[in-house]
């Protein structure tokens, strides 16, 4: 479905993880309408977030690579990130497909 090309090829990195978590786990006949986003910080890429602190969960430390070095932190204060709202560009690019195709379904599920 375009919806679904869309969605992938809007998310931040076309062949990313969250991309690559998009389904669309739609039946006609049990009627089963659905968008699964299986990577759980698609909330954070489309509304964005406010600046938080991050901690360690597991272990003592936070070790991550920055500006080619590697780093070692007991905390990060992070600025936050703008919303990216990838789900809304493709539903924009979308448009009327989206719209004949669930017309489309519910024709075959009255009948």
């Amino acid at each position: 479905m375009d919806l679904h090309a869309n969605m992938v090829k809007e998310a931040p990195v076309d062949h990313g993880f969250l991309s690559g978590s998009i389904e669309f786990p739609i039946r006609v006949k049990q009627l089963v309408f659905g968008i699964r986003i299986g990577a759980k910080y698609w909330i954070d890429v489309q509304f964005g977030t406010k600046p938080h602190i991050i901690e360690p969960v597991n272990g003592d430390a936070l070790s991550f690579v920055f500006n080619g070095e590697q780093v070692v932190f007991k905390r990060v204060r992070h600025p936050g990130t703008a919303p990216n709202p990838f789900i809304d560009r493709a539903l924009d690019k979308t448009g009327q497909r989206t719209k004949e195709f669930v017309e489309r379904t519910l024709e075959e599920l009255v009948g």
